[in-house]
């Protein structure tokens, strides 16, 4: 093994460790916050179909997917790599690429395709991708990772600990070739999640990811309330933009609460970011839909200075009113009161986001 490169390899991972927020992506980010093996340490262990779970914390195995993504950022700092050349990519790796599907969910098709679901370990898939020689880079992932494992007291001696704890570092080192994979063929930077334009920034794509969440919860029920049980399942396809006009009231709503305090210039801003992050979380087709709908909506909602009526006034003109009269005209539903009462309960979701988000209502 070259020692050099080994000096090298160790003090490029040592700095992308200690400063790993200018290095990790909002991309996986998002996987790892919202991974259910990080609450209960599980896996399906793909040699014999049986799930099995560790007895280790879950923040420990998160932590392992991050030294397997940061072993990846270290290898393309001290090779200073740059991208990939697009014609060494194997047919089944294009093909995830140009899918249409959206950024995440295209990076986590990569790597699924590159994980190795036969080894514990790096295997055969990301061979070809490595940018220092593929036995070489085992060499040093095993030095460095099996460091980490020592300094964080893992028994590497149970044998489902060992191999859930490889399988989330590789994980994690594929995850970030297939972001390089992704950066070369579309030419995007993925930054990490420090050079984000500030802290808020990532609190509004929290507020935006909490909103989708929450708001595909309430779908159901809504789409229950307004067709008879014979017509649910014959109106599945109206799902997706019932999910879309909840959303953009929701902005609206969010909007005009802020312009109650005086903050319009400031509501602007942060609706438009909140707007982008809803949108970067769709698939193309969903987004390009958001888009066009939210334009037409903005015009609308744009003329509605209230929210509810205030007592003893009529409800014409006010926010929640006409966006029920707008949803039972669009899709036929007699229910109008579904409609008023849906937001009523979405307001308050609205603001208990806020507060988990941005720290206030």
């Amino acid at each position: 093994m070259n020692e050099n490169i080994g000096k090298e390899f160790s003090k490029s991972y040592e700095h992308c460790a200690c400063n790993f927020t200018e290095f990790v992506s909002k991309e996986f980010e998002h996987w790892a916050d919202f991974n259910p093996t990080f609450v209960t340490p599980s896996y399906l262990d793909q040699r014999t179909g049986i799930w099995k779970f560790a007895n280790i914390e879950g923040q420990l195995v998160r932590f392992c997917a991050y030294t397997g993504y940061l072993i990846r950022c270290a290898e393309e700092m001290v090779s200073k790599f740059n991208k990939y050349d697009c014609s060494i990519f194997d047919e089944n790796i294009l093909n995830i690429l140009k899918n249409n599907d959206n950024k995440e969910n295209t990076i986590k098709g990569i790597a699924e395709y590159l994980n190795a679901h036969d080894k514990i370990k790096l295997g055969e898939p990301v061979r070809k991708y490595t940018i220092i020689d593929y036995d070489q880079l085992k060499y040093y992932f095993d030095l460095i990772f099996i460091d980490y494992c020592k300094q964080s007291e893992i028994d590497l001696n149970d044998t489902i600990v060992y191999e859930m704890i490889w399988q989330m570092a590789s994980y994690g080192y594929v995850f970030k070739t297939a972001e390089k994979m992704y950066e070369s063929m579309h030419g995007q930077d993925i930054k990490g999640s420090k050079l984000k334009s500030n802290a808020f920034s990532a609190k509004r794509e929290l507020f935006a990811r909490i909103l989708i969440s929450k708001t595909d919860a309430f779908i159901p029920g809504l789409l229950e309330i307004m067709m008879t049980k014979e017509n649910i399942k014959t109106n599945q396809h109206l799902l997706t933009p019932l999910k879309i006009e909840l959303l953009i009231l929701e902005l609206h709503y969010y909007y005009l609460s802020f312009c109650k305090n005086g903050k319009e210039r400031e509501a602007r801003e942060i609706i438009e970011e909140i707007k982008n992050a809803i949108i970067s979380d769709f698939t193309n087709k969903e987004s390009n839909e958001f888009a066009k709908l939210y334009d037409e909506r903005k015009a609308f909602y744009g003329e509605m200075k209230n929210i509810l009526p205030s007592e003893g006034e009529s409800p014409k003109g006010t926010l929640f009113w006409e966006f029920g009269k707008l949803m039972c005209s669009t899709y036929h539903a007699k229910q109008l009161g579904a409609f008023i009462g849906f937001p009523l309960l979405l307001s308050d979701l609205v603001v208990s986001i806020s507060e988990t988000a941005f720290g206030n209502g």
